[in-house]
């Protein structure tokens, strides 16, 4: 049984939570951070939780009776949490983006083989069964000539923003925007299915914050091309496509593997359907926790995932530096 904190009480830390609801016998919820005491109780009541409440990170950090910490803070918090927990020998998973730069990323993977613990972005589709089963199957439908990898959703906070609020999502001194929350689901299934493109050309739009509103980004390979695009100001429901000289694979959310089908020669079958939210979250922890339990087992595939995490760490610096996205 893994003690687990949490850094976080946005609704992404609840699904988390969800998710562990269904891994009674691994996880058992010992401590929630929050900056009030009462934020902390409030939070707690919404989730019909009990636990520990801390308001010090310091002290969760030196806490003996937690193992790991999940951190779900602004994105521009994630390294010197995670770096804090890990030097205090705790296990960490931290919402993607997990860390800004490359540089970042090699700093904690260093600190964590000095403290001898894991530490894993916390990505969805990467640990589903949909990701070996669109692997398994991209033989089927060809020579692949062209992929698209799309995620528009209009955020929740953008009428906030027109409004003259400052949002952190849309707040560069945050380290979000489009890119960062939408475009790193795109890059992981380029990176991952095909592996880094020859080259690769992004452009984006921003909003008068600084923030990137939108992205697109063209990666070349020696025989296709694949296109990525997202927006946090407008709403697209089209799929993501693979597309073959034999046929193709339609993702209907590229965020969770879901919708999943192949057409061959005009015939469509469906390979994956769908997932409660928490049934979604709850893979990433069951990975997070077999790491951890069985670390000579899973040694290759920890080191494979933690490889293909660096890759996309690599490639979104590269892509930021292309459209000229700042943080300030």
């Amino acid at each position: 049984m893994i003690n687990i904190a949490t850094i976080g009480t946005s609704w992404i830390t609840r699904s988390f939570i969800g998710g562990l609801d269904l891994l009674t016998d691994m996880y058992n919820l010992s401590a929630v951070y929050s900056r009030s005491k009462e934020r902390g109780e409030e939070f707690l009541k919404d989730i019909n939780k009990t636990a520990r409440i801390f308001t010090d990170l310091n002290e969760m950090a030196k806490d003996s009776e937690i193992d790991a910490v999940y951190i779900a803070s602004p994105n521009s918090l994630h390294f010197e949490q995670a770096m804090l927990m890990v030097e205090n020998k705790k296990h960490v998973i931290v919402e993607k983006p997990m860390v800004i730069s490359e540089e970042q990323f090699m700093k904690l993977s260093g600190a964590a083989r000095e403290n001898d613990v894991i530490f894993m972005e916390a990505i969805i589709p990467i640990h589903l069964p949909a990701r070996k089963i669109i692997k398994e199957n991209l033989g089927r439908i060809g020579r692949i000539q062209s992929s698209r990898f799309q995620f528009c959703q209009f955020s929740s906070k953008y009428k906030d923003y027109v409004l003259g609020n400052n949002p952190n999502i849309f707040n560069p001194r945050f380290a979000t925007g489009t890119l960062m929350d939408l475009g790193v689901y795109c890059v992981y299934p380029a990176i991952d299915f095909f592996g880094l493109p020859e080259t690769l050309s992004t452009q984006a739009t921003f909003l008068e914050s600084g923030s990137d509103s939108s992205i697109s980004s063209i990666y070349k390979y020696n025989d296709h091309i694949v296109t990525l695009i997202s927006s946090k100001t407008c709403q697209s429901d089209l799929p993501s496509e693979i597309v073959g000289d034999n046929g193709k694979i339609t993702i209907g959310h590229i965020s969770k593997y879901d919708e999943v089908s192949i057409t061959v020669d005009g015939v469509t079958e469906t390979l994956v359907g769908t997932m409660s939210k928490e049934e979604l979250m709850s893979y990433e922890a069951k990975d997070f926790y077999r790491y951890i339990t069985d670390r000579q087992g899973t040694k290759d595939e920890y080191n494979e995932t933690c490889q293909l995490s660096l890759t996309v760490c690599a490639v979104m610096e590269a892509m930021r530096m292309q459209a000229d996205i700042k943080f300030y």
